[in-house]
């Protein structure tokens, strides 16, 4: 893929998602060790304060969660249109080529270079 003003971005980007989501599932697992200690044992000794603590520690995982998930879409999201932006230069370069191409020879290699890009998706 060729380079744009927004590749370097996105390659940036990539570390900062990987860790967002590391770090979530982190959170998420040590969430759900701790509330598998409280849950532990006789019901009549729970710490129902302590389980309260963990939900609310809980609902803070998955925001962390969702907040790397919607990371990751964004990301992609955005090397998608950086790919779609590439290509949208290539078919203009390829249509003003045509379009000024005087000989049907030089048309039909510009024809087959258009195929041969419709073809590399």
């Amino acid at each position: 893929m060729s380079e744009t003003q927004y590749s370097e971005k996105i390659k940036s980007a990539q570390p900062k998602v990987i860790k967002a989501y590391k770090d979530a599932i982190a959170l998420v697992k040590a969430v759900i060790v701790k509330k598998n200690k409280l849950y532990a044992g006789d019901p009549k000794t729970y710490d129902f304060d302590a389980l309260a603590a963990v939900g609310g520690e809980m609902e803070e995982a998955i925001n962390k969660a969702t907040l790397a998930m919607n990371l990751h879409a964004q990301a992609k999201l955005l090397g998608d249109l950086d790919a779609s932006i590439v290509k949208v230069g290539k078919a203009r370069e390829l249509n003003g080529r045509l379009k000024s191409s005087e000989t049907s020879e030089a048309q039909e290699a510009v024809m087959k270079e258009i195929e041969q890009s419709l073809s590399a998706e």
